[in-house]
């Protein structure tokens, strides 16, 4: 019942004035009725679409009206052949002549639709975009060829990509970007291939039963019938070609069709280059958009360093000042509460003064000379440390770090400030994760030990990880965070020659990894 459906549909939208939907409506209906064999409706369909391209001008019903007599004459329908007959005579191919139309002259080319022509060339010069314009190049030429299918392929280094592709009376599929030939089921390679090596065109008006490619597995199975593949040269240079397919009939592309679809090809290729040039032109902008949005970023940076700096170092003094006289006044007080609001003032103090202290050494300029520590010593030391607010926090701690291992060229202070900003962060990330843990991993490399946290919390998202180490950025809520921490770790570890880098998918945990090198001195 489908190819009667698709017919119904077909001759619905002819009637309803919708003439080239039901031109594509009639194909699908074409390719249904072969597909079961019905030879009696395929030379119906085709009489009926010939018609439809006669009566509206939509291209060459002679070709269909032939295929029409050719399908009555498969199934012995001599009535319906001999009424077409009465209606549209046709002479023999033999004498080459068709009634009541002019032989045509190859090198004047009168049938061809010279106002299609300016149109589609204008409608492809005025098109800047570049998806947009391979998308109306693809419309053009197979409004133009009467072909089914179409695909433009484009020259990307010594490989040919598919970066349009047209199909009549289907619904046309949007890629993303261009494919590989190799993903292309509708192509044969070997016309492609010999076009591509001799940069001639093909044309074959029955490629399953004569030419050079019938016997090529690809044309039988695809059961190609007239099939076109023209190069497209820019300025002697092979830049792509034009793959272009019937499977419903034979000899659809005509002398006139093919010049036609040359001249559409010609301007296609101009089109193309002016679009590449424009696109290029495009990114090359958004490019230095960026890099100068990325220096007056840095030259921010630079300038709220040198402040903070300053600032950092007029705070510093006072500071200790404030510090020895709430110390002097804690240590000789006897009332407890007086006792304990100076403990707590002290408290924050000392946050201020590690605030301050990070700040200067974010905005140190000079490298500070490189120590050398046991790693595993300086852990142990920090795990003791912050043992009380890992405990507070449920925290479990399972190390697999190797026994006896070399010094590293980075100082203990240095290392355990590290180690300290790391697992505090980690701690913070794992507040709301059930059974939080941290792993701690060494392993010795050549002359690198590779030290890894990693925890089982929620991981971070890819726009803040592109952020984590600027300076003053943080996700802690206000009073919980000073945004140094990252950028203070990575300097430090930077000034004794090591790296740090991060992996963490989303709601798969963070991977802190450290490289130091091996102290060798």
């Amino acid at each position: 019942m489908k190819p009667y459906l698709a017919l119904i549909h077909a001759e619905i939208a002819a009637k309803q004035g919708f003439y080239r939907e039901a031109r594509n409506l009639y194909f699908d209906a074409l390719a249904l009725a072969q597909t079961q064999n019905y030879s009696l409706l395929t030379g119906h369909i085709f009489e009926t679409l010939a018609d439809l391209l006669s009566q509206q001008h939509l291209g060459d019903a002679e070709l269909y009206y032939g295929e029409a007599r050719r399908h009555y004459r498969l199934c012995r329908a001599d009535a319906k052949n001999n009424l077409l007959q009465e209606r549209h005579p046709y002479s023999a191919k033999e004498t080459a002549t068709r009634s009541n139309r002019p032989a045509v002259s190859h090198e004047t080319l009168p049938s061809m639709d010279i106002s299609y022509l300016m149109k589609s060339a204008l409608a492809l010069s005025a098109e800047i975009d570049l998806s947009q314009l391979m998308r109306k190049i693809m419309a053009a030429v197979l409004e133009s060829s009467a072909a089914q299918h179409g695909y433009l392929l484009i020259k990307k280094g010594d490989e040919l990509v598919i970066t349009a592709e047209h199909h009549v009376g289907k619904k046309q599929t949007q890629h993303p970007q261009a494919y590989p030939l190799d993903q292309a089921r509708g192509i044969c390679r070997a016309i492609v291939n010999y076009v591509q090596r001799t940069q001639e065109k093909v044309v074959l008006h029955d490629a399953m039963n004569q030419g050079d490619f019938q016997n090529a597995p690809e044309v039988q199975a695809l059961k190609l019938r007239s099939v076109l593949c023209l190069p497209i040269i820019k300025q002697s240079e092979f830049i792509g070609l034009l793959y272009l397919v019937n499977r419903l009939s034979e000899g659809v592309f005509t002398p006139e069709k093919i010049s036609m679809t040359e001249l559409l090809t010609a301007q296609a290729a101009i089109s193309l280059e002016n679009a590449q040039l424009l696109e290029q032109t495009r990114l090359a902008y958004l490019q230095l958009q960026e890099n100068q949005e990325h220096m007056l970023q840095m030259e921010k940076l630079s300038a709220i360093g040198t402040l903070v700096g300053g600032v950092a170092h007029e705070i510093n003094n006072p500071l200790m000042g404030v510090m020895n006289f709430v110390e002097f006044v804690a240590d000789r007080t006897e009332d407890a509460k007086s006792k304990q609001v100076l403990e707590q003032a002290l408290q924050q103090i000392l946050r201020i003064k590690k605030i301050v202290s990070n700040m200067l050494v974010f905005m140190r300029n000079k490298t500070v000379s490189v120590g050398h520590c046991a790693f595993n010593e300086v852990l142990d030391q920090t795990l003791l440390l912050l043992e009380g607010e890992l405990r507070k926090a449920a925290i479990t701690i399972n190390m697999d770090c190797a026994d006896k291992l070399p010094d590293i060229s980075c100082s203990a202070e240095s290392l355990q400030q590290i180690l300290v900003n790391l697992l505090i962060n980690a701690r913070d990330a794992l507040s709301d994760t059930a059974s939080p843990q941290i792993r701690i991993t060494t392993a010795l490399v050549n002359t690198i030990l590779e030290v890894s946290i990693i925890d089982n919390g929620p991981g971070i998202s890819q726009e803040i990880q592109s952020r984590m180490f600027d300076p003053f950025f943080t996700t802690k809520a206000p009073g919980k965070g000073t945004g140094l921490g990252l950028s203070v770790t990575r300097r430090l570890i930077q000034d004794c020659g090591g790296s740090i880098s991060l992996e963490s998918p989303l709601n798969e945990g963070c991977h802190i990894r450290l490289n130091f090198h091996i102290d060798d001195s």
